[in-house]
């Protein structure tokens, strides 16, 4: 491995690609005696800071899709509820309606029949 090389190393600089390739050689062929040529194997605290900083910054930021669906889930069932208990249920049908003039009809016929059967005046005829 050339000097340069170990020199970008220990200034901690970016590697070009070709330099990339040397170095993955260089320690698949040498292993741990390499590292052991290196002073300080332990990285510096700034680039560690600097390491902190550049994966804070691709990390991905945490979504709070959960509480826009909850909030909207929340609000159309209390939508559902208020409408259930203030709408007016029906419980059959209707009996504040007019008669109409058939009803009247037969409600009269049968009034007066019962009224002339019980006076004596009518017989019914049972169809015999």
């Amino acid at each position: 491995m050339n000097r340069d090389l170990l020199k970008k190393l220990m200034e901690e600089a970016d590697l070009s690609l070709s330099e990339t390739v040397e170095l993955d050689k260089a320690l698949e062929s040498q292993g741990p005696s390499l590292a052991s040529k290196l002073e300080g194997t332990e990285p510096s605290m700034a680039w560690r800071s600097t390491l902190n900083e550049r994966l804070a910054e691709l990390a991905p930021k945490p979504k709070r899709r959960w509480a826009i669906y909850s909030a909207t889930t929340l609000v159309a069932v209390a939508a559902a509820v208020i409408v259930l208990v203030i709408t007016p249920h029906s419980t059959g049908p209707e009996t504040s309606t007019p008669p109409d003039e058939l009803e009247m009809a037969l409600a009269q016929a049968h009034e007066d029949a019962d009224a002339a059967a019980q006076a004596g005046v009518l017989v019914p005829d049972w169809g015999g």
